[in-house]
């Protein structure tokens, strides 16, 4: 369902090429001479790196990772690492069995519980059900090769989307301490923490990664001005945040 609701950002991109193409070519008349020129400006515009910043940077604004100094971190006993993607090739390492925005998670999720000696690590997703199932949970063969207490690791698969993992975890946490620390990428956190809220849960953040929280160069560059697929791939995250957001609070018990 929030695939669909994220579509406009795809739908924008197509058709503005293909109503481009039909107003300079089918209908050279200054009226759609005019459309062609509106549409190619809004996909210009979709593809900078300021516009794509400006959409996703209220969303990662409040968010940092844990600080591991926090007397009160330590006494928390889960770490809950989101799933962000798996493929599965028994000719790689396990690091190329995750995304990229999965493998920063779960080395998160490994530096958190090497601070918090009572603290489970959670680790959620698996392969998609179309795929074979490998021999290992990907999550869990990451975090073995990146040092984790293997003893203290629980794995779990059959979410299919975030919902779905804070239901899991609710029907695993005491009701008498709801509190656990979940680790995501900071765009997707804030949906993230309202999805667990829901589910009676107090989630502490800790992100994983984040686009408009590092350290970038001051003032505006020639580059700010030429169009990139990775501000389109971001433009397109933040939408799918923003209304991924406004769904789960129009509709906190689906």
């Amino acid at each position: 369902m929030l695939s669909l609701l994220t579509a406009p950002v795809t739908i924008l991109v197509m058709a503005s090429v293909f109503s481009a193409g039909v107003a300079m070519w089918l209908r050279p008349t200054p009226k759609w001479r005019r459309l062609a020129g509106l549409c190619l400006v809004m996909l210009w515009l979709a593809g900078l790196n300021p516009v794509a910043d400006a959409v996703i940077r209220p969303l990662e604004a409040p968010y940092r990772s844990a600080y591991l100094k926090d007397n009160s971190l330590a006494q928390q006993t889960w770490i809950v690492v989101l799933a962000g993607g798996a493929r599965w090739g028994s000719d790689v390492p396990p690091a190329a069995w995750l995304t990229p925005q999965s493998v920063q998670r779960v080395a998160e999720g490994v530096r958190l519980q090497k601070f918090m000696p009572k603290a489970t690590l959670v680790l959620m997703g698996g392969y998609p059900a179309d795929l074979p199932q490998a021999p290992v949970h990907p999550y869990a063969a990451l975090a073995a090769t990146m040092g984790a207490d293997m003893a203290r690791v629980m794995p779990l698969t059959g979410a299919r989307n975030t919902q779905e993992e804070a239901q899991m975890m609710a029907k695993r946490v005491s009701a008498q301490t709801p509190h656990l620390v979940l680790v995501t990428s900071a765009v997707h956190m804030r949906r993230a923490q309202t999805l667990f809220a829901q589910q009676g849960l107090t989630a502490i953040p800790s992100i994983s990664q984040a686009h408009t929280l590092v350290q970038q160069s001051p003032g505006w560059k020639v580059s700010d001005f030429v169009p990139t697929l990775n501000a389109y791939e971001r433009l397109h995250g933040g939408v799918h945040e923003w209304l991924g957001l406004l769904y789960a609070r129009l509709t906190p018990s689906l």
